[in-house]
């Protein structure tokens, strides 16, 4: 008797096996003998260009024609018949296939094709004596996002895999005319919007120089590649950098040319609102002239409209000595400060022009930001739809980081950190949260430490009041605190996450008569603080970890997009705001604070806190946020979004224990509120220091600016100080929230105009005094500091590091300022 077996249906393919399928492909397009037996850790070989020099992959032949550095010197020995194209192009694809295998830098392989296409352009030599053209028989690598006909283009997409080009791009056409043999294509990032080369399909590119460090992007492939010497000539786009991020990462020439100069297809409407074009990278300059001067003999304005039909010109390359060039630079563009050793290469870039007779012109950028606001808004005005119905087919998750900025990556990169057990001892060790605005600690961090513990003191016993029976019942406690913010993270006030917040404790006219009011010297500046922001962050570990993961697990389903008949999440996911989620958390925090308070009131408690309407969980009385009357907080009488969960739970699934650090006494966030504050000496007299709190706009209040209790004499540094002439806490220029009559532990510059860092960093008390310190501090420590827990630091690397490392002589003009 034959027995039947019931078959159960294969599991779906995700988009894992697809990409899997495709790198094994990929692989399989690798001649068997040029595929490393197996691939070394980066430990043992941090240099893909120094493995592949020195463990004898390559013959002395293809080492040869490899490490020409010169395009023109291999073209001058192709057209001569010196070498053969079909040996150029097997010991370029051969280094090629070796650095893609240590580094994943390519995507297409295409040497059967590129291998019959050098031996037909050799044939045509040998009949002929004639090249078919400037770049004849030379190899070309090209960026995944330009067509080659019969290949994938995936641009990192799993979702495109297996939709071949049907025709090659303007590009590749012009190129193979001009005689270039595509051997293979370039990795890029998903939706090559981002500074590095990584995707769901081919995974992480990494530098062919450090294989620990990115290659950037987008075009980040291409200079891997080529810093791997397994091309000579590449192309890639750029928009925002994509070319000249990749090239200034790994030490090459790149090009973004002038629009009009090359062909490049969009993909969209939205490129053309700031157009995108291609250009070459090489190891030389002289490599980058070839490629442009040849693209031009190709004629590409006759397969592509928008190129403008003007020739190379050699002779603008050719300068002579007594010509004087205007040159433009940019040291600060006031939203990212340069590094001081590229400044300072610039800087010396600037004198060797300068004393050439050229004219130097330092450009203004303070239009950049406002203009990069507008292209943002345009080309992300579909609240991401695009690139979620590209995830949608497939099933893949967006890469992390990608988004509007990388704010979201704050959340899941710092919830990575707190969940990793090595960098904690204890649940209960406090850690803190600072985001990459510019941050200046003023006071010691003993005191931040001791003003932690009196904010949350302070703040129970607050809520004790407001909730009454049920503070104690429920087991309410503040146990993390975030900074304050006068503006709500949503920016919608309607939503759950800003109407239910609790009216500020701060005095109700602390600005004057435009407290509360949009009357202030700019939109948001007369409000008083009530909403919290997530730049600075400072709580238990544990306490911290399931804020974190709330928010995390809140992100990933916002981000996921469910799909309700048309309507999707992504839009309205907060535009890649990680302060809108933990505003939304601490919106339903307050909201379900308040379901508390009136589910542990009675009849009684309600007759009495109409008889005495200030006894600990009576009521709140009304008040405004902005221009809205918050009557009811759980039910205003204004439009308003309803609560998706109104009900009480025994289980407090909203309490986070988060607290708002409402007088900034730990961090002041200057965003919009720079006119509340000034530096003040505390041994002088107050007025004539605050004459103009808030630069005398509008803002008018009774300065207050006593010194705290909590700063002692011989700590934070000033113990540093020789004994005789020791300065006191209250003969330092301390920043001062003189409305509030708080001196900050922290200044938090976390708004996009930097121009105010220019003012801040050198009045602070320490400018001027920054190197004593240093050497005081370094006399006290010993030469070196190992990887333990010492004196609050550890070190990250595993070695040990010596002042050198921790403090580079470039970084002095920054810090000491003297």
């Amino acid at each position: 008797m034959m027995q039947l077996q019931q078959m159960s249906d294969p599991a779906p393919e995700t988009y894992l096996d697809r990409a899997a399928a495709k790198r094994a492909h990929q692989l399989a397009q690798i001649p068997a003998e040029w595929r490393l037996a197996s691939i070394p850790s980066v430990s043992s070989a941090p240099s893909a260009l120094a493995y592949i020099r020195s463990h004898g992959l390559l013959t002395t032949e293809e080492l040869h024609i490899t490490e020409t550095c010169d395009a023109a010197v291999l073209l001058h020995k192709l057209a001569r018949g010196e070498l053969s194209s079909l040996q150029v192009v097997r010991a370029f694809a051969k280094r090629a296939a070796i650095a893609h295998q240590l580094t994943t830098c390519c995507t297409e392989i295409l040497f059967d094709e590129a291998f019959a296409e050098a031996q037909r352009l050799d044939d045509v030599l040998a009949r002929t004596g004639k090249t078919v053209g400037p770049l004849h028989g030379l190899p070309v690598s090209i960026k995944d996002c330009l067509d080659i006909k019969g290949k994938d283009s995936t641009v990192g997409w799993v979702g495109l895999v297996g939709k071949p080009a049907a025709r090659d791009s303007n590009t590749a056409q012009v190129l193979r005319k001009l005689g270039a043999v595509f051997y293979v294509k370039t990795n890029v990032p998903q939706s090559m919007m981002m500074s590095d080369s990584y995707n769901h399909v081919w995974g992480q590119c990494v530098g062919a120089l450090n294989r620990n460090l990115i290659s950037g992007g987008s075009s980040g492939g291409e200079s891997t590649l080529i810093s791997a010497r397994g091309s000579i000539l590449g192309v890639g786009t750029d928009i925002g950098g994509s070319i000249r991020i990749p090239a200034a990462l790994t030490g090459l020439y790149g090009l973004s040319p002038t629009l009009s100069r090359h062909t490049y297809e969009r993909g969209g409407p939205r490129q053309h609102i700031v157009r995108p074009v291609a250009g070459p990278l090489a190891g030389t300059l002289s490599g980058i002239e070839t490629y442009m001067k040849a693209f031009q003999e190709g004629e590409p304005w006759k397969v592509d409209s928008q190129v403008a039909p003007i020739p190379w010109r050699s002779e603008c390359c050719v300068i002579p000595s007594t010509k004087r060039l205007r040159i433009g630079y940019i040291i600060d563009d006031g939203v990212v400060k340069t590094q001081p050793p590229v400044e300072r290469a610039v800087q010396e870039t600037i004198a060797a022009l300068k004393a050439a007779g050229h004219e130097m012109i330092e450009w203004d950028a303070s239009s950049h930001a406002r203009a990069y606001d507008l292209w943002e808004k345009a080309i992300l005005s579909d609240g991401g739809l695009a690139c979620k119905k590209l995830c949608d087919m497939s099933g893949e998750p967006l890469i992390e980081g990608l988004g509007k900025g990388s704010h979201l990556a704050k959340i899941s990169g710092t919830l990575k950190w707190l969940e990793d057990p090595k960098n904690k001892k204890y649940d209960d060790d406090l850690v803190i949260m600072i985001d990459a605005y510019d941050v200046w600690f003023q006071l010691p961090p003993e005191t931040l430490v001791a003003r932690y513990h009196a904010l949350r003191a302070a703040e129970d016993k607050r809520i004790a009041q407001r909730m009454g029976k049920a503070f104690a019942r429920e087991k309410i406690s503040s146990k993390v605190i975030f900074s304050a913010s006068k503006r709500c993270g949503p920016n919608e006030i309607r939503s759950v996450a800003c109407y239910p917040v609790p009216e500020s404790p701060l005095p109700n006219d602390i600005y004057g008569a435009v407290t509360d009011t949009m009357d202030g010297p700019s939109q948001w500046a007369g409000l008083r603080t009530r909403h919290l922001v997530s730049g600075f962050v400072v709580g238990p570990v544990k306490d911290m970890r399931r804020i974190f993961q709330r928010a995390n697990r809140n992100m990933v389903k916002c981000l996921e997009g469910d799909q309700k008949g048309d309507k999707y999440y992504l839009p309205k996911c907060h535009k890649g705001s990680d302060q809108s989620f933990f505003n939304e958390m601490f919106g339903q925090q307050e909201y379900h604070r308040e379901v508390m308070r009136r589910h542990h009131r009675n009849a009684w408690d309600r007759f009495l806190d109409g008889m005495v309407p200030t006894r600990p969980g009576a009521p709140r009385r009304p008040h405004k946020i902005e221009t809205l009357l918050i009557d009811d907080p759980l039910n205003p009488s204004f439009d308003h979004q309803l609560m998706s969960d109104p009900d009480y739970h025994v289980d407090q699934r909203y309490e986070f224990g988060i607290m708002v650090d409402h007088f900034s006494e730990v961090s002041h966030q200057t965003s919009n509120a720079l006119h509340d504050t000034t530096f003040v000496n505390h041994s002088a007299p107050l007025g004539p220091q605050v004459d103009k709190p808030a630069h005398g706009q509008k803002i008018i209040c009774s300065p207050r600016a006593p010194m705290p209790r909590d700063l002692v004499d011989s700590t934070g540094g000033l113990e540093l100080f020789a004994e005789q002439g020791r300065p006191r806490w209250e003969q330092l220029p301390l920043y001062s929230e003189v409305c509030n009559g708080v001196i900050p532990v922290v200044a938090h510059h976390n708004w996009v105009n930097k121009k105010p860092i220019d003012t801040l960093w050198p009045s602070m008390w320490w400018t001027g005094h920054a190197r004593q310190l240093l050497e005081a501090r370094r006399a006290q420590a010993k030469d070196k500091i190992e990887r333990k827990h010492v004196g609050g630091v550890d070190t990250d690397t595993g070695k040990s590091l010596t002042w050198d490392d921790l403090c580079p002589a470039e970084w002095e003009k920054d810090v000491f300022l003297d």
